[in-house]
């Protein structure tokens, strides 16, 4: 699954720019094909809607390390008890397990 989600996310990631990039040359009509503003907002909404989906495939769960749970779950456990949260680096997390 990692492979693959980071290659769709290259890919899309790559079709993002091209779609960008075509919806300035289309929609300042540089290719004199009669093009209208109209056509390059298309491109450009295409890019937009790629850039979204580069996002969801590269924003997966492997990129969070377990370490992070911890802290947050530290912090919702003081606000829980009404103590005020203190500032821990990872390695005081560890030392209260």
């Amino acid at each position: 699954m990692f492979n693959g989600e980071h290659t769709a996310a290259y890919v899309t990631g790559a079709m993002t720019v091209g779609s960008a990039a075509a919806a300035l040359l289309v929609g300042f009509d540089v290719f004199d094909n009669g093009n209208s503003a109209e056509d390059g907002i298309t491109w450009g909404l295409l890019a937009i809607l790629l850039g979204v989906a580069t996002d969801t495939f590269h924003s997966v769960r492997h990129h969070q390390l377990e370490l992070d749970e911890d802290i947050f779950a530290q912090m919702l456990e003081e606000r829980d008890s009404g103590s005020r949260p203190t500032a821990t680096s990872p390695s005081q997390v560890r030392d209260r397990r």
